[in-house]
Parts: C-alpha cells; structure tokens; sequence
C-alpha cells in the first residue's frame, strides 16, 4: 500500500512506544472492574476473575501480538497481597524457560497519585488444564505424557533456581491450541531457604502433601512432586485423586488409597500431636493404582506410584521422573536445562513498608517501560535493581527460541476446542442461570402484587369497584373473599415459565450488549437499552402464554380450575392463538419498558458507584429506581395488554381489534384517559422491589458462578 513502511520498520518503531503514546490512557470494564491502560493496548475479551486479580485478553495495537494483562486492584492495601505482587513480579523476571509463564510487561501508571493497582501483561495462552480435564475432550495416553513432561521441565529449571512453586494445580497450568504448557502463578513462590515460607498458607488443599498437612515445620520441593502426582492422577481418571473436604478429610483419604504409613516414614514430622494423630488411624493396605486406573499405561501407574509417597525424603525427584519410562519418548536432558543462576530475594518482606514495596514494583515497571514516561519516584523507595537474574529480554519481551519439541511432530492433535463465547467473563450458559435464579426470585417473590394489579386493571367500566380503589384495601378485599391463595392464583404458571423464559432474556441481553458495545467503558446507555429490546423480544415468546394463563387464574372468580384446564379450555374454545393474541401488543410494550428499564439502570448504576466496583446496595437502588421509572410510564401500554389478555373472561369487554391503537382509543372512549392509568399504583409498587430483586439475584449469582 502506498506511504506504508514495510512491515520490518513497523516492528523496529513501534518496539519501543514513545511517550506520547505511552502517556495515553484508556478505561474499559471486565468482569466489573474498572482497567486504566496505556491506549496500545486494545481489550479482546475477558479471560476470568479470582481472588488476586482480573484477567482479560488484549491485543498490543503497535506490534498486533496478543496477550494477558492481570489486574491486580488496590494492591498495597493489604501488605501480605502487597508482598506476594513484588514477589511475583521478581520470580518471573529471574526465568527464562519455555515452560514458564512469561512477564511481557508492567503497566505504568496514568500518574504516580493514582498508583494503586498493578497492571501485570503475560504472553496470552488459550485454556488451562483443569479446563481441558473437566470438559468432554478426550485425551490420549500420549497427550498425558507430554503434559507431565512439559510440567517436569518446566519444574527443574524452577527447582534449580532454589525456587518452589507451592501451588501446582491444573488451573496453574496454561495451554495453547498446539498443547504447549506453561506453568503460572508464583504468588506463593517461595526460595528453598527462607524461613517465613513455612507460616504461610501453601497449595490447594487437593494437591497438597502430607508435610504440608501435618504442618512440618520445613520442607523441600519433594511437595511440587506430590501435587504433580494428584495432577497425572486427575489426567487418568478426569476427576481430582484427594477431594478432601478440610485437612483432617484429606488425610484420611490419602491413606485410603497409599495406605497408612509405617513408623519409619514418620521421622519427617516433628510435631509429636501430628504424629500420635496420624498413628491413631486405622491401619489401611495400599490400594493398587492399576486398580483405580485400570484402562491406564502401566508406566504412567508406576510414575504415579513413585511420586505420591508418604515419606518426602522417598519419593521420586524431578530429574528422576524425567528420566522415567513413561517420558522415555520425550526426555532429552541436553534439552533440559537449568536455571543459569540461583534466585535471592534479598528483602525483609516482612519489615517493608508500602511505600517502599509500591518503590520497588515502580523499579520493575521502570525496567520494562525505559522512556521517560513515569513521573518521578518521588517519597516513594528506590529498590535495588533485580538481583543476578536475567534483564530486559529473554523472559522480559524477546521471543524465546521455538520449543524443540512440537506437538505436531509427536502426532497429537490440537488438544483444545474453543471455549463457549463469554460476556462479562461468564459463559452464554452462566448468564442463563443467572438469570433463571433472578427470574424466579423475582416472580414469585412479588407474585400477590401483582395479583392486585391485574385484579384493578381488569375492571371494564369506572363503575366497578374492588371495595375501593386503594392498593391496600383491594389486597384486604382478596384475601377476605378468597384467602390468601387467591393472591397467589396461577403462580405456578409464572414460576415454571419465568425461569426458563429470564435466562434466555439475561443472556440475550449479555450478549447483544457485548456486540453493541455496553461493556466498554463510558458507553451510551442506549447499548443496554437496545440490548435489552432484542431479549425482550426472546423472552416474551415464552412469557406471553404463560401471562395470558397467569392472568385468567388471577381474576376474580375465575371460571377455571388449576393450570390445566384453563390451558386445555383456552386451546379447545379459542385456538391456539388465544395465547399469542397479545404478544404483539406485549411487544410493543414491552420493547419501551426495557429500554427504559435497561437504559435507566446502566445510568442510575453510574450516578450512585464508581465503575470499579458494583456494590450490591447500589445494584438494587438502581434496579429500583429502573424499575420503577419504566413500569410507571408505560403502564397505559400495560392496560392495553391486560385488557386483551382478558377479553371474554367473566364477561369482561371484547374488542373489535387485538391491535393497540384501536384498543387504546376505545378505552379513552368508553372509560375516560384515567383507566389508562389504572394500576398505576400496584404496577410500580410491584416493579420498584421486583427490579430490585432481579437485579440483586442476578448480579449475586453472576458473581457467585464468576468466583466459583
């Protein structure tokens, strides 16, 4: 293309950003978090959402690679979290190894002020393991080799460096589409000679080896070998090996299945209460791991066997298992490599201040960002520069050398298929039970409103009354005639139909906001309003029959009996049709009603909490508030609709058209334009806490299924 440099000049320029463009900033949402950085970086997707952090994919717009940046908010206000971060960020910095992870980046801040959250950018991988284990792919023996031996290497240059992991779990261990494995997260990291490690809280429980268990007050990096164990075992039998329940309940399933171990392997425990604990379980003969796997490779078995031993000084070391049988295809120690020098972290981390903890990530981000683009330390502490590991390069940005091993060359075919399409960082089928839950909650909750609601609005001249128009007198007058269960009349039918019906209504509207725009930052509120039409009109093909039932049970004396005569009555003497006569009419109200609703609540959301974080009092004021303000205005579009719904029952009026306007005129007509209004008053009262509810469930159990 004519005036466009070649694409080797591109690479050369935009390898180093200028200040300019590093100094300009961008927000964005993902998962509800609120990310500020440098505008080169262009947001994908969301990727998940833990405890330490918010991860999404992103492409860098200078060089068009593609990668993982990690939020980690408000990252000095607790100095443990504070500590693990600068940590971290140092480990990986030290390793350079095509096993492990690679740190890309650290974003500067927009200003030193607001330097509260680090921004960690890692190169981008498509899944990790525990997400290939739990999905429906099938995995081949040759598939489990080359992830335990991509596991194992990438520990030996780990343990060479005097480093262990402490925290091996197959959500730890990424994967690419070329099965290619990685092996992440070092926050509880620790050298092999510190003496704080042993206090702190150390692997998921499921992974965890016995010393850990049995609080031993030191041990070696034998615990990364027993948790890589547990992990071969899961690969064999796609379900975790110890799903102990607390410490005790993981115990005693370990020697369930490696027995109980003799007196002689207790000599690693010093503690005399742990030892006297472990020697008061029933004794328990070792369960044969070809009998729990029986369609496994023996060798794999045999590997299994010799790495999840009780005694640590016992079970078999890293170099060892690669020098395996089972990884006999794939070893290669001149392919091995260790780690040129031993990681030191020379800092009393327990003695630091924030300050001078926030000086030292502001080092590291320094050294991935040399333009002179950050403003100066200032009060913060200057750190010392990274000790004896590798500098700006290797694991720091420069492309390591292609595996010599490839997946392909070994005849395995790409080990992934492509996760479900997510929104907000949940599935299309989390927001459809999200929403289910809201749904119900939320109907049934407010079920005897709007039993009143229907009851007043479906009075077919000004002179009829329900012993007075107020809300509370006709809820009075229903439950003195008919009792309580006259307020909940066709309940059922709503509550069978509103979960189904709202889960495809939430996750339409997650997904049509995502493609219109509505979770970028500071987008229009018309993105939510038009998101929500589309899934009004998936939702109410579903609710309009089950409303049209729902409000012939309602009525005073109604003339059917349950749920199912009214259904079979309405199909034999008016068609199927009956129950679709209002759906036109429900859309044309309802396509308003939840543009309001949705455009009210991104607004109101805004005005009451900043966009980092939605707390649960501000979503259910906002869903109030939208709630309210969209069943208030459209409640003549509402009268309409229930006025045909009901036509002909406990003959109530018939109208000469289903359509609105003609309806609509012949109610101003007959009734004045006051009947228009009729409800009004139930119909917010109804909508203000339901809206609330909805929005409250909805947005709980979006965090819940986030979290879980």
């Amino acid at each position: 293309m004519a005036g466009q440099p070649p694409a080797e000049q591109i690479l050369v320029a935009s390898s180093l950003p200028t200040a300019e463009q590093s100094a300009t900033f961008h927000k964005f949402m993902v998962c509800g978090n609120l990310f500020e950085c440098p505008a080169k970086y262009k947001p994908i997707k969301p990727i998940g959402k833990g405890a330490y952090g918010v991860v999404c994919s992103a492409r860098n717009e200078l060089t068009g690679e593609k990668l993982a940046i990690k939020k980690i908010g408000n990252a000095f206000d607790n100095a443990i979290d504070a500590r693990r971060t600068l940590r971290e960020i140092r480990l990986l910095r030290h390793m350079s190894h095509e096993n492990v992870i690679t740190i890309k980046d650290i974003l500067p801040p927009s200003s030193l002020d607001d330097f509260k959250d680090v921004y960690l950018v890692y190169e981008l991988m498509d899944t990790d393991l525990h997400q290939i284990i739990r999905s429906s792919q099938g995995l081949s023996d040759e598939h489990c080799q080359y992830f335990i031996y991509q596991v194992l290497r990438g520990l030996k240059y780990i343990h060479s460096a005097n480093i262990l992991h402490r925290d091996l779990k197959p959500s730890n261990l990424l994967l690419n589409a070329n099965c290619d494995l990685k092996i992440c997260d070092f926050g509880l990291a620790r050298t092999n000679n510190e003496q704080e490690f042993m206090t702190e809280y150390v692997v998921t429980r499921w992974y965890r080896a016995p010393e850990l268990l049995l609080s031993c007050s030191e041990y070696t990096a034998a615990i990364d070998v027993w948790s890589v164990g547990c992990i071969l075992g899961e690969l064999l039998g796609r379900k975790p090996l110890f799903p102990g329940k607390d410490y005790i309940h993981q115990l005693n399933l370990i020697t369930r299945v490696i027995g109980t171990p003799a007196d002689a392997d207790l000599c690693f425990i010093s503690s005399d209460k742990a030892r006297r604990y472990i020697c008061s379980l029933p004794t328990c003969a070792r369960v044969p791991f070809k009998d729990i796997y029986p369609n496994a490779n023996l060798q794999a078995v045999d590997l299994m066997e010799r790495m999840l031993v009780f005694e640590p000084g016992k079970r078999i070391s890293v170099a060892r298992a690669l020098e395996h049988p089972y990884l006999a295809s794939l070893h290669d120690i001149n392919d091995e490599p260790s780690c040129p020098s031993v990681f030191a972290f020379p800092f009393d981390t327990d003695t630091l201040s924030d300050g001078a903890i926030r000086g030292m990530i502001l080092e590291d981000v320094r050294a991935f960002n040399p333009e002179p683009t950050l403003p100066p330390l200032g009060h913060c502490a200057t750190a010392a520069p990274i000790p004896n590991g590798p500098q700006p390069g290797g694991a720091m940005g420069i492309e390591t050398p292609a595996n010599s091993f490839d997946a392909a060359e070994l005849g395995l075919k790409n080990c992934l298929r492509r996760p479900a399409t997510e929104y907000d960082g949940l599935t299309f089928a989390s927001h459809m039970v999200a929403g289910a839950v809201a749904g119900i909650c939320e109907h049934v909750g407010m079920y005897p409103v709007d039993t009143i609601k229907t009851r007043m609005q479906a009075l077919a001249h000004p002179g009829q009354r329900l012993h007075g128009s107020a809300v509370h007198r006709a809820l009075a007058a229903v439950v003195k005639r008919e009792g309580l269960r006259g307020l909940y009349g066709g309940v059922w039918a709503v509550a069978w139909s509103a979960g189904p019906a709202h889960a495809l209504y939430f996750a339409t509207y997650e997904a049509a906001k995502d493609v219109l725009g509505g979770n970028q930052a500071g987008h229009h509120p018309f993105a939510s309003g038009a998101a929500g039409a589309l899934a009004t009109v998936v939702n109410d093909a579903v609710m309009t029959p089950a409303d049209v039932v729902k409000q012939r049970l309602q009525v005073a004396r109604s003339p059917y009996h349950g749920i199912a005569d009214c259904v079979l009555r309405v199909t034999r003497e008016e068609g199927i049709s009956a129950f679709f006569r209002s759906y036109r009419t429900t859309l044309v109200m309802n396509v308003p009603f939840t543009a309001l609703h949705f455009a009210t609540y991104e607004s109101a959301k805004k005005a009451l909490g900043t966009e980092e974080e939605e707390r649960l009092g501000v979503q259910l004021v906002a869903g109030g508030l939208a709630g309210g303000a969209a069943a208030g205005l459209t409640t003549p579009l509402d009268v309409v609709k229930t006025r045909l719904q009901l036509e002909g029952v406990n003959s109530a009026t018939r109208y000469s058209s289903s359509a609105v306007v003609p309806t609509l005129r012949r109610i101003w007509q007959d009734e004045g334009a006051r009947a228009l209004w009729r409800g009004v008053q139930p119909r917010m009262l109804f909508h203000v806490p339901a809206a609330a509810i909805c929005w409250g469930a909805y947005e709980s159990m979006k965090r819940l299924l986030g979290s879980g």
